[in-house]
């Protein structure tokens, strides 16, 4: 056999090979079973596919860095403003959403709650705290920046303007104004705070939200950096609180960036 002759034959037995297995790969057409229709069962409509919007982080003159930096609107016009009504604001100008939200956390920092408020009614239960009286006086005199410097450098040393009296007091009236603004299956406000440790100038602020009313959330107080600067203490609280209650609360973190990498540690 010449060398033509075995580069022919070659050829052949490759050929009919590569024809076997193309034949095996693709069998006649006859041969196939039409698929079942087949569907994800996330297709069907059993499950939530309505997209809500909303806030879980929204301060009002109730927080310290807000009322004493010259916010004077309270937590019920943030409910307002939320549900899509007009509001005016400290300039003047009237602020409306283009559209309005379908939930809202009303998260003021614990850290002594509502402290504007009280300045602004002279409630007795802030006069008789030194530091409550000196900060009214300052706010009273035109001094409402002197008043938030002072502010800062307390809680940096882990104090500031609170009591349970006070606590109780605020707290009330915020779970009270959720209750009110909260309409099941068209506005939802849950009620909620801002615990806000920072130490050494690392931010470690949680947003505590309740998934109860006023009836659970009434039984605790909000847990604040007065209290522990250590984020595990504030999971306790919250694990006292559902033990206590049988309701449910969740702390979501935020501004991790600021953290130092504390926010998120490995190890605690």
């Amino acid at each position: 056999m010449n060398i033509i002759k075995k580069l022919t034959f070659v050829l052949t037995a490759i050929t009919v090979s590569s024809s076997l297995a193309i034949a095996q790969l693709n069998p006649p057409e006859e041969s196939f079973e039409a698929p079942k229709v087949e569907y994800s069962p996330f297709v069907e409509d059993h499950f939530p596919t309505r997209v809500l919007w909303g806030d879980t982080h929204l301060h009002t003159s109730w927080s310290v860095d807000a009322g004493f930096l010259g916010a004077t609107l309270g937590p019920e016009s943030a409910y307002q403003a939320s549900m899509g009504q007009a509001v005016t604001s400290k300039s003047g100008f009237e602020f409306k959403l283009i559209r309005p939200l379908d939930f809202v956390v009303v998260a003021d920092h614990a850290e002594s709650f509502g402290l504007l408020d009280f300045i602004a009614r002279s409630d007795p239960l802030v006069l008789k705290i030194p530091l409550g009286k000196q900060l009214h006086d300052l706010v009273k005199g035109g001094k409402g920046f002197e008043a938030f410097q002072l502010i800062i450098q307390n809680a940096a040393d882990g104090r500031g303007v609170s009591s349970p009296e006070m606590m109780r007091s605020v707290w009330e009236r915020a779970t009270a104004l959720a209750e009110k603004y909260n309409k099941p299956g068209v506005f939802t406000a849950m009620i909620g705070y801002e615990y806000s440790p920072h130490p050494a100038g690392n931010n470690l602020h949680r947003v505590v939200i309740f998934r109860d009313d006023k009836d659970w959330a009434d039984q605790v107080l909000p847990y604040s950096s007065f209290d522990s600067n250590n984020p595990e203490d504030l999971w306790t609280y919250m694990a006292g609180y559902e033990e206590k209650t049988g309701g449910r609360i969740l702390a979501t973190a935020h501004n991790g960036n600021l953290s130092n990498g504390m926010m998120f540690d490995t190890k605690t």
